[in-house]
């Protein structure tokens, strides 16, 4: 029966999206795929069309967005070891079109199987939501501020794959959009640490900024916008941004959680013409409370150190030590001085640290009076100090941290700058790579 299953056994069904999506993604991979391009602009005019159909079909990314996909994720079978086995049974995970339901695609697989003996049935109990219409208003945004930042970057709507929580708003008449300014190579989606640039997060920020502004629309007379909040959360780049009025009740809020349109070669951002503010103390002022949320989110969230980075960052902007040259928006330069001061901290915390070990083995030396005690402590001490340095730099860094200046596995993870969950598993191998080193070395 699985033999029989593919990812191509459901009828093409396209919707507004998925033409769009095909409709202008044609012109860009015309030059490299030219039976491609070809395929998609005759699957657009006859979704019928099997030849183009078939072609695309080919590619798992198109397959997604042309029909309902079904495949096997799990198997079993048996009910003990030393017997036959009397069932068996599989998961077959099937990704819904919008405007498909559970039961269309239940019959598709019986028919498909083809066997009395094989038994098909729902998992749960699916919520169905209609598909978020592509309204010329919110289109006509995501082109311009798009067409601000990055000329010639065309914009491509695409169906996503995926279930998240928006059936509901959709289910209730909300329309639900997930729209992205972030542009990298490579995506590490859900995972401790999604790798995403610094330049494309602050120009994330900027994207995100200007369409809430424009799809919200200028406020009620008398309702002047006074500042913009952003909250940065954990490692996974996650925005909600707050436009408050000059009476300080919010205006309007959007949360998205960031993803990666995946294209690669994208062009940098347009320099956006703008100059120093004529007074850079009220300019301050007025993005504190961003300045106060991201050097926290660069700090591990210590709000004592992120207080010194942040006034530290100020001291340098009115001194005269860090200078706006207008190359960006004053907004995004103040983001990466924040940020540079707080690499500088971290680098002076750990050089500090380094320093108070090196005077403590001097003490600890001392604590061996009797000649041949000293001589076995300074073998001993050999031995420790070579096999710390055959450990990669990650793994000495966090054990000396731990062990030497008695800091927690998470307060390690600040010092380096790296996520808990790494610093936990530098700090695993590294005791495990050590004991190894130290056992080869005493024998």
């Amino acid at each position: 029966a699985l033999t029989k299953i593919n990812p191509t056994i459901m009828p093409v069904r396209l919707n507004e999206v998925t033409r769009t999506y095909f409709t202008r993604l044609a012109p860009v991979v015309e030059k490299e795929a030219p039976r491609m391009a070809a395929a998609m602009r005759a699957i657009v005019a006859n979704p019928a069309d099997a030849q183009a159909a078939a072609t695309l079909s080919a590619d798992p990314r198109y397959n997604s967005q042309l029909r309902t996909s079904c495949v096997a994720t799990m198997l079993e079978g048996g009910h003990a070891t030393n017997a036959l086995p009397q069932r068996a049974r599989a998961n077959v995970n099937c990704r819904i079109l919008p405007d498909e339901t559970p039961e269309q695609v239940r019959a598709v697989l019986e028919r498909v199987v083809g066997d009395t003996g094989v038994k098909v049935t729902a998992q749960g109990s699916p919520t169905n939501s209609p598909p978020s219409p592509l309204t010329p208003a919110l289109m006509g945004e995501i082109e311009r501020v798009t067409k601000e930042m990055w000329p010639g970057v065309p914009v491509i709507p695409t169906m996503s794959t995926g279930a998240t929580d928006g059936l509901y708003l959709r289910n209730a008449g909300i329309p639900v959009y997930g729209v992205s300014g972030l542009f990298y190579p490579e995506t590490f989606a859900h995972g401790m640490n999604e790798r995403i640039p610094v330049r494309a997060f602050y120009q994330g920020l900027e994207f995100m900024y200007r369409l809430v502004k424009g799809v919200t629309g200028a406020p009620p007379r008398g309702r002047r916008v006074r500042s913009v909040e952003y909250e940065v959360r954990g490692q996974r780049s996650e925005v909600r941004v707050t436009a408050f009025t000059s009476d300080l009740r919010p205006l309007t809020s959007c949360h998205m959680e960031s993803r990666s349109l995946a294209l690669i070669g994208i062009p940098e951002p347009s320099a956006e013409p703008t100059t120093a503010p004529a007074d850079l103390r009220a300019a301050l002022e007025r993005h504190h409370a961003e300045c106060l949320g991201w050097a926290m989110a660069c700090c591990g969230f210590d709000r004592s150190e992120a207080s010194d980075v942040l006034q530290d960052s100020y001291l340098k902007v009115l001194d005269g030590r860090a200078v706006f040259r207008g190359d960006s928006a004053f907004r995004t330069w103040l983001f990466g001085v924040v940020r540079r001061t707080a690499s500088e901290h971290r680098r002076n915390v750990f050089r500090r640290l380094a320093s108070a070990w090196h005077a403590n083995r001097h003490e600890l030396a001392a604590e061996f009076p009797d000649p041949d005690a000293r001589i076995d402590g300074a073998a001993m001490a050999d031995r420790l100090r070579r096999a710390l340095r055959a450990l990669p730099a990650r793994q000495r860094e966090v054990l000396h941290l731990v062990f030497h200046e008695n800091l927690t596995v998470e307060g390690a993870a600040a010092v380096m700058g790296v996520s808990v969950g790494s610093a936990r598993t530098h700090y695993a191998r590294g005791k495990l790579r050590l004991r190894t080193l130290l056992e080869v070395a005493g024998r």
